[in-house]
């Protein structure tokens, strides 16, 4: 049935959102693995950057505190000259005392500026930072009180653990920013072999959709062309076979041969035979009147037709000069079948009106039909005249031959499918 406009703009409309949708789900799908790798190698370098921002805190807070306490012990060593000497060193004290106290302010502003970019320096060195802190800040004020007997043992001891503390903790902390690093590179790595392998993915397939209205339509020009070429080689093997027939001297091969051709129908302009169109009692008398035929059994099921007779007649020319136009015109058999019978043998041949090479026409056999060409029998010179015309059509050629009084012959005809057939078909199925 011929598709109306509105069919077709439906059609459109509906290959175009389904277009539209692939295109966009490809979009989609690129930019989540992009937006979903871009996310993981930001979150690897802000790891990075913070296991980095921590180990530099240990350098600093090593680097403060041994400043702090060389110069804690430049200002007591500066005390007790001025005890020994008598002299006053008050002035160079107090100033000596604010650089220890700059570099305390800077210690504890480490650890507060760690704990504020969510690095965090371990429990350990903090409590080593206070401990050293408070031992320094013991020794300043005795400083600046001006005792006696002041001693640099706990705060040197304080010092020695912070040192031991931050040494061990910047270990741990360089492992962490060594492993970041390696997630890093990694995880770079991947994204960029994704990204390399999915850009081109994604594009293929959205060019693949892009052009595929373009491919669907060499597509059906192709499959109209291979029908039209067909429906030509159809059309020109029937109308030959007509005109032959028509041709021939023989007048008592005219009315079957004609009655045998009016049995078809007419599809796109081309004669497709279809022995449905028949009854098997109208077949049975066209043949008999036809002369010369002993027995007839017609058998009509299915998408084809069934003539079986145990001698071949006026008929049996009619199809050995189907079969000759057939080889003629270069069209190979679809299907050829021969059964092995009690009494007889049975031949089944059908085509199609395409070209084909012997290979592809011997492919094309039945699986049954292995022994080929040993099961024709005939003594008949015109039986192995078109069992051998049907074996060389397939690549194939006649070896051994029986003396067989007899020989049965069935012809298979696709037949093309119609409204009016299948009604026919129907009508047939009721009876």
């Amino acid at each position: 049935m011929a598709s109306t406009p509105v069919s077709e703009t439906r059609r459109t409309e509906k290959i175009k959102r389904r277009r539209a949708a692939v295109l966009g789900t490809f979009a989609g799908i690129a930019l989540f693995v992009l937006a979903l790798g871009v996310f993981s190698v930001g979150q690897a370098s802000r790891r990075v950057t913070e296991r980095a921002s921590s180990a530099h805190s240990y350098d600093e807070l090593l680097m403060s505190a041994t400043v702090a306490r060389a110069q804690l012990s430049f200002t007591s060593l500066v005390y007790e000259l001025g005890q020994t000497a008598e002299i006053d060193v008050a002035r160079p004290i107090e100033s000596n005392l604010g650089n220890v106290s700059g570099s305390m302010t800077n210690m504890a502003v480490i650890v507060e500026e760690a704990r504020r970019d969510g690095v965090g320096l371990l429990p350990t060195t903090e409590d080593s930072v206070g401990r050293f802190r408070e031992r320094v800040r013991e020794v300043s004020l005795a400083l600046s009180n001006g005792e006696d007997g002041i001693s640099l043992d706990a705060m040197e001891q304080a010092y020695d653990e912070l040192a031991d503390v931050v040494a061990r903790d910047r270990d741990d902390a360089l492992d962490l920013l060594d492993a970041a690093d390696a997630e890093l590179t990694d995880l770079g790595t991947l994204v960029g072999a994704i990204i390399a392998f999915l850009i081109p993915t994604v594009a293929v397939m959205i060019y693949r959709e892009l052009t595929r209205p373009q491919r669907e339509v060499l597509e059906l020009e192709a499959a109209l062309a291979k029908g039209h070429a067909q429906t030509l080689v159809r059309r020109k093997l029937v109308d030959r076979f007509v005109e032959r027939a028509r041709m021939r001297p023989e007048s008592h091969l005219t009315a079957p041969i004609e009655r045998f051709v009016a049995a078809t129908e007419v599809v796109d302009g081309a004669r497709a035979p279809d022995l449905q169109t028949l009854e098997s009692g109208e077949l049975s008398s066209m043949l008999w009147r036809a002369g010369r035929v002993t027995g007839v059994e017609v058998e009509v099921s299915g998408p084809t037709g069934i003539v079986t007779m145990t001698d071949g007649g006026v008929f049996f020319d009619a199809v050995r000069l189907l079969i000759r136009d057939l080889a003629g015109s270069g069209a190979s058999l679809v299907f050829c079948e021969i059964i092995d019978l009690a009494s007889a043998v049975e031949l089944r041949l059908g085509h199609d009106g395409v070209r084909r090479t012997s290979t592809e026409a011997a492919l094309a056999l039945e699986p049954d039909s292995s022994n080929l060409l040993d099961i024709v029998r005939s003594k008949r010179s015109a039986d192995l005249w078109v069992a051998r015309t049907l074996l060389r059509a397939i690549g194939a050629d006649l070896r051994a031959v029986s003396k067989n009084p007899s020989v049965s012959y069935a012809v298979v005809v696709p037949r093309v499918a119609t409204e009016s057939t299948k009604q026919r078909q129907g009508a047939v199925a009721t009876r």
